[in-house]
C-alpha cells in the first residue's frame, strides 16, 4: 500500500445515533480532505465518480465516517513503537452533497460540530462556578436532551487545568459557541492553551485548560524550514485589524445595565493609539468582561500575524495526523505534532525572514487525485 493512501469507513447509525454498522470502505476517492481548528469543528470533503457502487449508499446526516491514513511504522514521543498501516485522521458525521453529471462530492463535519447543532437553555446562569464545572455541565446537558445526536458518547467528560471560577450567563446559544467563550476567558491574556477535543477511541470528551505554551518543546522539537520540509506558505501581518486599546462593552442579560472595560496590550509608543470596539452579550460581572476583553486586546495585539505552511508530500517525519494518543508528557496530539503545539518555523526568502516559535492552531490534510498528499499548518505567533 501506498504511504498517505487515504481510506474512509462509512458506517450507519447505530445505538443512539452511534457508528453502528459498516455500510461500506472508500479506497478510491479524489479530492479527499480533513482539517482540525482548535475549539471549532473540523471537516471532511471527498469526491466520486457518479458511477461508484457506492455513491448511491451516501445518506447525509444518517452516517458516520472515519478517514485513514497508510503511515509508515514511527515512534511519537514517549509512545511505543506504531507499525505501518492505517491510522485514522478524522471522525464525525456525513452532512451534505452535491452531485454533477460527473461527480459527486461528499461533505462532513467532526464530531466538535456536534456541539454547534445543540444550544443552551434560556437563562442559564453560573455563578463563581469552575470553567470545567461549566463546560462538563453544558457537555453533559446535551447529550441528555431527547433524540441527542451524541447520547451514545460516554457521560463522563474529562477536564483538567480549569478551575478558575466566573460568572457567566447563556441563553439559546450553540454549546460550541459557549464553551470557545469559556475557554476565551481561561486564557484571558496568558500564554495558556485551552483546547476542547473529541476522542474516539474512549468515547469521551475532554478539555485542558492548562496547556501551556511550552507543550511539547524538547530537543527534538520539530523544525519547519522553508525549502527544507515546508515546499510553500502564506504570511500575512494581519495589521488591518490590529489594535493597541480595546474598548469593551457588556449587556447584562438582567435590565439594561451596560459594563465597560478598557484593556492595553501592544504598545502605544510604538504603534500609536489605535483603538477598536467590542461587544459582548450575556455578561453578568466586570471580570468575566475584562476578561474577555484582555483575550481581544492580545489577540488584536500580539497575534495578529498568521503563518500558513505547506508540508512536502508524505510527511512522514511529521506524521501529524496519526490515531490521536495520550501521554503524561503532552497529551492529546497527532504524532508529534498536534493542535496547540509551539514549533520552530524559518521562512527567508526575497525581503520575508521569519525565525521564530509558532503554535499551530489548525490544519489541513488533503489529497490530489494524482496520490500527491499535502499537509497544511495554520500557524499563530507564540505568546509570552
Amino acid at each position: 500500500m501506498r504511504l498517505g493512501s487515504p481510506r474512509i469507513v462509512v458506517k450507519a447509525m447505530g445505538a443512539s445515533r452511534g457508528p453502528g454498522a459498516v455500510v461500506g470502505v472508500i479506497e478510491d476517492a479524489k479530492n479527499v480532505g480533513a482539517s482540525d481548528y482548535a475549539n471549532e469543528p473540523g471537516e471532511l470533503f471527498f469526491t466520486l465518480p457518479i458511477t461508484h457502487p457506492l455513491a448511491s449508499s451516501i445518506s447525509p446526516l444518517q452516517q458516520h465516517y472515519e478517514l485513514y491514513r497508510y503511515g509508515a511504522a514511527a515512534t511519537w514521543d514517549a509512545q511505543a513503537v506504531q507499525p505501518e498501516g492505517y491510522r485514522l485522521v478524522a471522525s464525525g458525521l456525513i452532512d451534505d452533497y452535491e452531485v454533477t453529471k460527473d461527480e459527486m462530492v461528499v461533505y462532513g463535519t467532526d464530531y466538535k460540530g456536534l456541539l454547534e447543532t445543540t444550544i443552551s437553555s434560556s437563562n442559564t446562569s453560573y455563578t463563581n462556578t469552575q470553567i470545567g464545572t461549566i463546560i462538563a455541565n453544558q457537555i453533559t446537558a446535551g447529550r441528555a436532551e431527547a433524540n441527542s445526536r451524541y447520547a451514545w458518547m460516554s457521560a463522563t467528560v474529562a477536564v483538567s487545568g480549569a478551575t478558575q471560577t466566573t460568572t457567566v450567563i447563556t441563553s439559546y446559544q450553540p454549546r460550541l459557541h459557549f464553551i470557545a467563550d469559556l475557554a476565551n476567558i481561561l486564557m484571558s491574556n496568558t500564554s495558556v492553551r485551552s483546547l476542547l477535543f473529541y476522542e474516539p477511541d474512549l468515547q469521551k470528551w475532554s478539555f485542558q485548560g492548562n496547556q501551556l505554551d511550552d507543550s511539547g518543546v524538547s530537543a527534538g522539537t520539530p523544525l519547519l524550514l522553508y525549502g527544507g520540509n515546508v515546499t510553500d506558505y502564506r504570511y500575512w501581518t494581519g495589521k488591518s485589524d490590529f489594535a493597541t486599546r480595546i474598548f469593551g462593552i457588556g449587556i447584562k442579560r438582567a435590565g439594561a445595565a451596560v459594563l465597560y472595560s478598557t484593556q492595553t496590550y501592544a504598545s502605544e509608543s510604538t504603534y500609536g493609539w489605535i483603538a477598536r470596539p467590542s461587544l459582548h452579550r450575556d455578561i453578568i460581572n466586570q471580570t468575566a468582561l475584562d476578561n474577555i476583553v484582555k483575550r481581544d486586546a492580545r489577540e488584536a495585539g500580539d497575534n495578529a500575524a498568521e503563518l500558513a505552511v505547506q508540508i512536502a508530500q508524505n510527511p512522514n517525519d511529521l506524521d501529524p495526523i496519526q490515531v490521536p494518543q495520550e501521554s503524561a508528557e503532552s497529551g492529546w496530539h497527532y504524532g508529534n505534532l498536534w493542535v496547540g503545539h509551539r514549533v520552530h518555523a524559518v521562512v527567508k526568502r526575497g525581503f520575508l525572514a521569519l525565525d521564530a516559535d509558532y503554535t499551530i492552531w489548525g490544519w489541513e490534510w488533503t489529497v490530489s487525485p494524482d496520490g500527491k498528499e499535502d499537509l497544511y499548518l495554520s500557524l499563530t505567533p507564540r505568546r509570552t
